[in-house]
């Protein structure tokens, strides 16, 4: 029997290694493979435990099965929770993984056509199945037509590159309005006096009546203490 347990131990720890290694593989690891793995070294490691207990019993005589059997046992029920914990993320959803967003936006840089882009949101279904959607900012003046390709492009290298489905939403900006661009400038000028991490996006002039009106959004980081108004 106890060569049994040792044989168990070496196949649930190379079952583990196993496992870890086709999570490295994934473009976006999956909780699902994760879980396995630790169960497999969690399985190892409570047969170690066994085997431990088993020789102190011999060599000392001490019957610590019962503290044993009670320890593992919350091992066991902690694990289990935590798994069911994971795979809840999938369904609820969590957020998306700090390297991954930097290299989208490194993708994002690498492309000269598009001034600029924002809202940057990505979306997670299950361990493979992900989708993000992004505004992108691109001169006014070019065609449709080529806006459209430029679009394109970004989308096919995102699912290159990540496999994510990448929705890309064209956002004109208009360049070659003198009055606009003194107000946008105005603008910046403005938030930037209030705190330097201040972004928009979105810059709008509607007209309405001889009566313009200014519109955009307004990026605020999380320490800024500022009120609405």
């Amino acid at each position: 029997v106890l060569y049994l347990l040792i044989l168990s131990i070496l196949l649930k720890t190379g079952l583990g290694f196993y496992y870890q290694y086709r999570s490295k593989q994934m473009t976006t690891p999956s909780n699902t493979v994760l879980a396995l793995k630790k169960d497999s070294f969690n399985d190892a490691l409570m047969t170690l435990v066994i085997i431990i207990s088993y020789s102190i019993e011999v060599q000392f005589g001490w019957y610590i099965d019962g503290y044993v059997g009670a320890g593992v046992a919350l091992f066991i029920i902690y694990s289990g929770f935590r798994s069911i914990l994971d795979s809840s993320d999938d369904l609820l959803g969590t957020r998306p993984d700090v390297q991954l967003i930097q290299r989208m936006q490194e993708v994002l840089d690498s492309f000269d056509t598009p001034i600029g882009y924002h809202d940057l949101v990505v979306h997670k279904y299950g361990p493979n199945k992900v989708f993000a959607t992004v505004d992108i900012e691109i001169d006014s003046r070019l065609s449709l037509i080529h806006a459209h390709q430029v679009i394109d492009e970004i989308e096919q290298e995102f699912e290159k590159q990540f496999n994510i489905k990448l929705v890309g939403h064209l956002d004109p900006i208009i360049l070659d309005d003198e009055e606009q661009n003194k107000i946008y400038a105005l603008v910046k000028h403005v938030l930037k006096s209030y705190h330097s991490e201040y972004h928009f996006h979105d810059f709008r002039i509607k007209r309405n009546n001889g009566e313009r009106e200014i519109h955009f959004d307004v990026v605020v980081p999380t320490e800024v203490k500022e009120t609405d108004q």
